[in-house]
């Protein structure tokens, strides 16, 4: 650190050597803006600078050379500040845009930060072909889009666009089969205003205990098939027998039941001389 005099004297004598010496001081002291904890405020003027190092602060003088103005951290990175109408063209990397605040180059043009991330239009956010950081889409209710492999898409997604997970439609939702997305409270405000009958043959089974814990009374309609004369089953509902269809008299007569079990309570069906066709539910 340096902080020599930067005016070389005029009164003679003054040697070649002297000379040589005094210039290369002034010349590092200006070069390296007076870097020291020294005030060089007597060898200051207007407008100049100094690097203070006993506060880690870069100064300039003030306009009446009266006062040091701070203007920032040293050895710190400085965004470029920018009238609205003198915005750079190209990416010249992160920037201020006085009224704005900080912006950061997206796609063609350079758009504001929305808390620390760069906003733009859905059109926009559309042309990109790779990934530019996070980006929040001003007219599509600054939703936060992120790339996902091959586009840009909503973190938080809505039916059309597949985010990070991708909102039910009331089709899926009414389903219950979909593993693939999220169900929402107006969805499933929908799946409980419209109860649907499923079939959930696949999985159920004869002589299996199942748990209703939908939290509500759950309808059922279980049809089987009766193997040979007098082919029937009985429902037990928390372990005891409730329901016994009507035996076919038949191999080829099935017999159906339907019952509703409480929320909470355990149902199983139990044939004789019987094999299950069909096992539905009302959900939810």
């Amino acid at each position: 650190m340096t902080q020599e005099a930067v005016q070389i004297t005029t009164t003679p004598p003054l040697p070649g050597l002297q000379l040589v010496q005094d210039m290369n001081k002034a010349l590092e002291t200006i070069a390296t803006d007076f870097a020291g904890s020294t005030d060089p405020a007597a060898m200051a003027w207007a407008y100049s600078t100094w690097a203070d190092a006993g506060t880690g602060t870069l100064k300039r003088r003030n306009a009446a050379n009266s006062a040091w103005v701070i203007e920032g951290r040293l050895l710190r990175a400085h965004l470029p500040m920018y009238a609205q109408a003198d915005v750079p063209a190209l990416d010249i990397g992160p920037i201020y845009i006085i009224g704005k605040g900080p912006a950061e180059w997206v796609g063609a043009a350079y758009k504001p930060l929305i808390s620390g991330i760069p906003g733009a239009t859905f059109a926009e956010v559309d042309t990109l072909t790779a990934d530019e950081g996070p980006i929040i889409v001003t007219d599509h209710g600054g939703a936060v889009y992120a790339w996902n492999g091959t586009k840009y898409a909503p973190l938080i997604a809505d039916e059309t666009y597949a985010g990070a997970v991708k909102r039910a439609t009331t089709v899926q939702a009414q389903g219950l089969t979909d593993d693939t997305t999220v169900l929402t409270p107006e969805k499933l405000a929908d799946v409980m205003n419209q109860p649907k009958w499923l079939d959930v043959t696949a999985s159920r089974a004869f002589n299996t205990v199942y748990t209703n814990t939908r939290g509500r009374p759950v309808e059922v309609c279980i049809t089987g098939g009766a193997t040979g004369a007098g082919g029937f089953f009985t429902v037990n509902i928390d372990g005891a027998p409730r329901i016994r269809s009507t035996p076919g008299y038949t191999a080829d007569k099935t017999t159906s039941v339907t019952f509703t079990v409480p929320a909470g309570s355990t149902y199983q069906a139990v044939p004789t001389v019987c094999n299950l066709s069909l096992w539905s539910e009302l959900l939810p």
